[in-house]
């Protein structure tokens, strides 16, 4: 996965260029949650629902979506946890 042997080094540009999409996160064995800005709340991601729901080709970096905890109006931002990391990256 990469020339960079140092992958705690890698910002969130190079991770993205190694798995851009969803079927990509699948494929390398990404691990995928988001978490409310607001009331951090943390949900897993599963990346089978969200291609069977839209699509092999949909991209997780840059979005956000509505906080799924009742009555909270904040919105989750999605992370990832590369392989042989350990770590969260950031996908905005």
């Amino acid at each position: 996965m990469g020339g960079n042997p140092r992958y705690q080094t890698w910002s969130p540009h190079q991770w993205r260029s190694v798995a851009p999409t969803v079927s990509d996160l699948q494929h390398h064995g990404f691990k995928v949650f988001a978490r409310c800005i607001t009331c951090s709340l943390a949900m897993d991601v599963r990346l089978d629902v969200v291609a069977q729901s839209r699509g092999g080709n949909y991209v997780l970096w840059r979005k956000s979506v509505p906080c799924r905890r009742r009555h909270c109006v904040g919105r989750m931002s999605f992370y990832c946890v590369p392989p042989k990391v350990g770590t969260e990256v950031e996908m905005f």
